[in-house]
């Protein structure tokens, strides 16, 4: 599946056939081992999940898709546990 990377909601060219992503640039891929659960991943995707939390809530966007989520690399970082904080502050769906 195509996708491209913006820096910003703003910036999506919806005309385009690919998925839009939004990257942060709060991640060097090369210090993320891939299958190990580590504080750095817990960290970026704490950051990821609070970001477009915040996007959603502010009508930026209309929901969010987000996997996978691994709760031991989330305990691990410095965020207390913030991907469930961010989710337990989103307005439930009527």
């Amino acid at each position: 599946m195509p996708w491209r990377a913006y820096d910003a909601v703003d910036a999506i060219d919806w005309t385009r056939g690919e998925v839009p992503v939004i990257d942060l640039a709060n991640i060097d891929p090369a210090r993320i081992a891939r299958g190990a659960v580590s504080a750095e991943s817990g960290r970026v995707t704490g950051e990821r999940l609070e970001h477009m939390t915040k996007l959603a809530r502010a009508g930026a966007i209309d929901g969010i898709t987000f996997a996978p989520l691994n709760k031991q690399a989330d305990r691990k970082s410095t965020r207390l546990n913030s991907s469930h904080v961010a989710l337990s502050r989103m307005p439930s769906s009527a």
